[in-house]
């Protein structure tokens, strides 16, 4: 057990040790007022609402500031006089008069004759002479694929005159009567959000799905929506997005949100909707599963988070030149500054954009609390009672997570009987987080024996009893093909085969693989599984490849610093319960440390409960009993003679 007391004590400990732990260059090119934007690291280690963020020019004195909301209200759009451009072989295009200059930061394309997919080159101009790229992009509308994009947005820029330049070199020139109608910036509703590139990891998955990982910088970021980058060609396919979320004493997978990856291509030109809304994460990792049906996985390049409008940084700098601005601060309360009295006048000032440089760690001030008060040790265990010990590789002290194998996952009681103890055989508590993407394990396919017209395989199995959930998954190779498949074992002595599956395989499409064949497997199976084929007339269909999939789980836990063992095989062991309920949220929260174990070596320990060893010792006294006996009965059989 964890005592409440030391869990206080970490608690009070780590706010002890609060501190500013980034600080952060603010570059300002010409003095005055100045609009600063927040990006996504400052949102990752600043407190909810920028509350410990302060400013400090080079004599380190604090330096006021105001955070501006987003300005909402309906987007105000204004119609313009259309110009035809003269046309070439390659080009056509028009051009829009707003009538003055005004501060434009869209524009919308109308009276387009749809279906239509245009690379378009859109620029600005406040004279009419010199002119100023805006946007080199892809506008369509393609209603069967429910796929449209007439809206462009760019940087605002005072403008009067845009013009719109369709590349006509692989299709065909637009249709319709074309018209340009531009937005005010600062008049959009809702207002635009902060979107930053994030790095996406592929992960292992079961055949039919692809999955990726992006680690988010911090927990609880205001993440609305996720756009992957697919490749080019057409897409149409299923997504989801989860995160690992605490549920009691457990972390499981949840899902934020569901989607469709959508693409067309035509004449080169890609017309796509790769974007997917999801409720804002807790966590500080993201699953995404894309269901890939019978087509060949994609290459994900990449992605992009879209976060909630973030109030922007308003501040006046009395000089050009580098300030500092310092934050993560959890304790800090937000500011009150006398600038508050300027609110009025600061939508209307003329400001210079100021501009972050990357954020720098202040690691020396934010050691956090020192491992020696944390709560790593619980209740004392013996550990003769279980049949397996596999020593942790040596890892620092701090949160941890230990990836579990197959190994365990199979032998263990769903989990039930798993224990992490020290060198003294003192418990260390944890949390057992369930994952998304599953444990693969490949099963090696025998010769194939022929019985008739079928054929025989038999697939040993691993292990001989699988976590609920488990699956067999078999690939054949490409070609046509329909089959009878049946899967049985024998288990507990029993002259009657198990029926564990029987189904049709079929595949008709020659230019696509075949879809694998999955079937679900029971808590417990017999050391070899029987695959039959019926090839009817047909010459044997070649089998690719079999693979168990497993679901997967990892332990969440601080580790102490000291050698760990991890305990398993003890069928009177029943599930642990520890008094997690005040640090659950803190090892959930805090970014761990994943370690594995020492080598691949399983060292066999007792190997049996109090239990199991009365059984076997009174299985062992009743036998020599046995053989006593019948030694006396067969010694005076003996002396009396035949």
């Amino acid at each position: 057990m964890i005592a409440r007391g030391a869990a206080l004590v970490m608690l009070i400990a780590s706010a002890a040790f609060a501190a500013p732990r980034f600080e952060r260059q603010i570059d300002v090119e010409r003095a005055g007022p100045q609009r600063l934007t927040p990006d996504l690291a400052l949102l990752a280690g600043a407190a909810p609402g920028f509350t410990d963020l302060r400013i400090y020019d080079r004599s380190n004195r604090e330096v006021p500031y105001l955070l501006v909301q987003p300005r909402r209200g309906e987007a105000e759009w204004v119609r313009t006089r259309r110009f035809l451009i003269a046309p070439t072989k390659t080009t056509s295009g028009i051009e829009a008069d707003a009538g003055q200059r005004r501060e434009i930061d869209a524009v919308r394309v109308e009276g387009v004759r749809a279906p239509f997919l245009k690379r378009a080159r859109i620029e600005g101009s406040g004279d009419r002479h010199r002119w100023t790229l805006l946007a080199d992009t892809t506008v369509f509308d393609l209603p069967s694929e429910q796929l449209q994009r007439t809206v462009v947005e760019f940087q605002p820029a005072e403008l009067r005159y845009v013009r719109i330049t369709w590349d006509d070199t692989s299709s065909a020139r637009v249709e319709g009567v074309p018209r340009l109608v531009l937005r005010i910036h600062g008049s959009t509703s809702p207002p635009q959000p902060l979107r930053s590139d994030v790095t996406i990891e592929k992960r292992p998955s079961e055949p039919g799905k692809s999955r990726y990982r992006i680690d988010l910088p911090a927990p609880a970021l205001p993440v609305t929506a996720i756009g992957l980058n697919v490749p080019r060609g057409d897409v149409f396919r299923q997504l989801t997005v989860s995160e690992p979320r605490l549920a009691g004493a457990e972390i499981v997978p949840v899902t934020l949100g569901r989607g469709e990856l959508r693409q067309a291509e035509r004449d080169g030109l890609v017309a796509s909707e790769t974007t997917v809304a999801i409720a804002s994460p807790m966590s500080d990792e993201l699953d995404i599963v894309i269901d890939d049906g019978t087509n060949a996985p994609l290459a994900i390049a990449g992605a992009t988070l879209q976060l909630a409008p973030q109030p922007w940084i308003y501040f006046e700098a009395p000089q050009a030149g580098a300030y500092t601005a310092r934050y993560g601060d959890e304790r800090a309360e937000a500011p009150r500054y006398d600038l508050e009295a300027a609110r009025p006048f600061v939508v209307r000032a003329r400001l210079s954009a100021a501009r972050w440089d990357a954020p720098k760690s202040l690691a020396a001030q934010a050691a956090g609390t020192p491992p020696g008060t944390l709560p790593t040790r619980g209740a004392a265990i013996d550990r003769s009672g279980f049949a397996v010990a596999r020593p942790l590789a040596p890892a620092g002290a701090g949160m941890s997570v230990l990836p579990l194998d197959a190994g365990v996952i199979a032998e263990s009681r769903e989990l039930a009987d798993v224990r992490l103890v020290d060198a003294d055989d003192r418990q260390v508590p944890f949390i057992v987080e369930q994952r998304n993407e599953p444990l693969l394990v490949e099963v090696i396919v025998p010769k194939r024996v022929e019985d008739g017209t079928e054929s025989v395989y038999g697939l040993e199995m691993p292990y001989g009893t699988l976590p609920s959930g488990s699956r067999l998954v078999l690939e054949a190779e490409s070609g046509v093909f329909e089959r009878r498949v049946t899967l049985t074992d024998q288990i507990d002595g029993s002259r009657d085969p198990r029926l564990l599956a029987s189904a049709v395989w079929r595949h008709a499409d020659p230019d696509r693989e075949p879809p694998p064949l999955t079937v679900n497997l029971p808590r417990r199976v017999a050391a070899v599984l029987e695959l039959r084929i019926d090839e009817g007339d047909n010459a044997p269909l070649p089998i690719r490849g079999a693979r168990l999939i497993l679901p997967s789980f990892a332990l969440r836990f601080i580790h102490p610093g000291t050698p760990l063992t991890l305990l398993y095989g003890n069928p009177a062991a029943s599930t642990p319960q520890y008094d997690l309920a005040l640090i659950a949220p803190r090892l959930f929260r805090e970014p761990a440390a994943e370690i594995g174990f020492a080598g691949r070596t399983v060292k066999r320990g007792g190997g049996f409960s109090g239990e199991r060893q009365f059984f076997w010792i009174a299985i062992g006294i009743v036998a020599v009993v046995l053989i006593v006996v019948l030694a006396r009965v067969l010694g005076s059989a003996t002396q009396s003679g035949p």
